[in-house]
């Protein structure tokens, strides 16, 4: 494999919805992957749902840089993305029902699919969103807010491509680079220089789910 990270398009969104199913992976946002468990018959579905809500996002928030990356031995082919913002004056406060559904409000009832957990994805977000100024700089700085990594290619040094890009932004703009990781992806951050400056906790069993 030849991997290599560029800038995605909008038109990389739409491609990315037909990217799914147990034998290609699917390029779904994390947190989608606990609200709306992937089953055979739904896997179109959330890979549609997921991919039109990231591309309204990086149609319509102008701090939004979308990175993929491709695999320049087998014809670009996408097997990674990440979404880096670059907020001018700290953690974002505008945009963010972009965050929840895209361009529909998350109280319209057609946001969400029927299956789909609203209230652990909607909660989660307002806590992680709520309680970013309580650790993040004010200022200029670079935001990772999302990374995914088709199943079948992860573990080929795709992520470490997107964070490397984000630091290289950061870098060159002098400024800091924030994220939030699970405890699971923690060693990998680290490896790429970022520390950990606070600990939040949620309780995922209140919904159903493993602690």
């Amino acid at each position: 494999m030849k991997l290599e990270a560029q800038l995605a398009s909008p038109a990389d969104l739409e491609k990315a919805k037909t990217i799914y199913g147990a034998d290609k992976g699917d390029l779904c946002a994390p947190l989608l992957r606990a609200a709306w468990p992937e089953t055979e018959a739904n896997a179109q579905a959330r890979a549609e749902w997921s991919c039109q809500q990231q591309k309204e996002y990086l149609e319509n928030d102008p701090t939004c840089r979308f990175i993929k990356v491709v695999d320049r031995d087998a014809d670009d082919e996408m097997i990674a993305f990440g979404r880096w913002h670059r907020y001018p004056d700290g953690p974002g406060m505008t945009h963010l029902n972009l965050e929840y559904a895209g361009l529909k409000d998350r109280d319209d009832p057609a946001a969400f699919p029927p299956e789909f957990g609203k209230a652990l994805y909607c909660d989660f977000l307002d806590k992680v969103l709520a309680d970013r100024p309580d650790w993040m700089d004010r200022g200029l700085c670079w935001v990772l807010t999302t990374i995914q990594t088709r199943a079948p290619f992860r573990g080929n040094g795709a992520a470490g491509l997107i964070l490397q890009w984000g630091l290289e932004q950061a870098a060159k703009d002098g400024v800091p680079a924030f994220l939030e990781a699970g405890e699971k992806a923690v060693g990998l951050y680290k490896k790429h220089g970022f520390k950990v400056v606070k600990v939040e906790e949620f309780d995922w069993s209140s919904y159903g789910q493993p602690g």
